[in-house]
């Protein structure tokens, strides 16, 4: 008995029409490949896709569109200090407000109407505005 090992070309064996068990014909391939390439197989009017497969399965509630044309994401770094003042008066103000608007009550809405309110006062006093005054104080002067 012979102990040589038997190599199989197997690209050769694909891709010709023979017989192989355990491996796909070229035949095969092709004739696969027209079912995918037919237009009918590929239409999608012949799906029902609003059938629930999973009837168990609650629809996600759609959420409330915020109009987001008005706003913009920004990022700017606060002192440690200024950022737990921030998270505080968050607090307090939520207590100073009616009970079903607290949720509406953010850093972002204290922070827009803070911001506001500054830039108005400097729009209006110009180089006599506080802001101004106090970031002039602050001046790292070298």
């Amino acid at each position: 008995m012979s102990n040589v090992k038997h190599n199989k070309d197997i690209l050769d064996e694909l891709l010709s029409n023979s017989q192989v068990h355990g491996y796909v014909r070229q035949q095969e391939l092709d004739e696969l490949l027209e079912v995918i390439h037919n237009p009918f197989f590929n239409d999608t009017a012949l799906y029902d896709y609003s059938i629930n497969l999973e009837p168990n399965k609650k629809k996600p509630e759609k959420k409330k569109k915020r109009s987001r044309k008005t706003k913009r994401k920004t990022t700017h770094y606060l002192t440690e200090n200024t950022f737990k003042d921030l998270g505080r008066a968050k607090m307090d103000i939520r207590k100073h407000v009616p009970e079903q608007y607290r949720s509406q009550i953010s850093k972002t809405k204290i922070v827009n109407q803070a911001l506001s309110m500054i830039l108005q006062e400097f729009q209006l006093k110009g180089k006599n505005s506080k802001i101004l005054q106090t970031i002039l104080q602050n001046l790292d002067v070298k």
